[in-house]
């Protein structure tokens, strides 16, 4: 099985809770998005219906970088 270094640690060494929930959404996403799409919107883009999930964790992950949201977690090196 392959790893890959998360360069957001907590003072354990550990991933916190909340960027290994955003970055496992992200790849459930990116899994069923290689499905293909449900459908189609008016413009041709390809749409599905978990589109809403990654506005909300695309959000997310904004406001953790721009420090309106804190996590417990320090750059791992």
């Amino acid at each position: 099985m392959t790893s890959f270094a998360v360069p957001v640690v907590n003072v354990n060494g550990e991933v916190p809770t909340t960027v290994a929930d955003l970055t496992a959404r992200l790849a459930g996403l990116w899994l069923y998005e290689a499905n293909g799409a449900d459908k189609i919107d008016r413009g041709g883009e390809p749409i599905h219906r978990y589109s809403f999930m990654r506005e909300d964790v695309m959000r997310r992950l904004e406001a953790i970088r721009t420090g309106l949201v804190k996590v417990d977690a320090v750059l791992g090196g």
